[in-house]
């Protein structure tokens, strides 16, 4: 039908945001800046391969990543330009995915967070006090 939609044009808060009182806080002051956002489980197994999210993305929002559960090091795989990092679960992160990316969960389950954040200067400021508070 010639529609198009990014990123930023998801802005209403979910039901499932608004009763899980534990996804408040992390997100609380991103929230005027969120466009789509989503959370990612995997089973054993599970995994995304290698891929780049730049073609979704465009230039007008950057991601912000948080493990959550099931996600420690013998559990869960995060690759990044063909090398492993290591994230601390409960963390935020910014992640420039527009570089060549994969995960795999080797545990029963695990859970992570994605934010997509409108970019402009006054988020890049709210993500950089909330970042440095972590």
């Amino acid at each position: 039908n010639g529609t198009c939609y990014k990123e930023s044009d998801f802005r209403v808060p979910t039901e499932v945001l608004k009763n899980t009182p534990a996804l408040h806080e992390p997100i609380e002051a991103f929230l005027p800046h969120l466009g789509r956002s989503h959370m990612l489980r995997f089973g054993a197994g599970g995994f995304f391969p290698f891929h780049r999210d730049s073609q979704k993305l465009g230039s007008s929002t950057f991601r912000i990543i948080a493990l959550l559960n099931g996600c420690d090091i013998s559990q869960f795989c995060f690759l990044f330009e063909n090398q492993r990092i290591f994230l601390q679960s409960n963390r935020l992160y910014f992640l420039n995915t527009k570089i060549e990316h994969a995960v795999m969960c080797f545990g029963e389950c695990a859970t992570m967070m994605v934010l997509n954040v409108n970019l402009s200067a006054d988020s890049i400021d709210c993500v950089m006090k909330s970042l440095l508070a972590r």
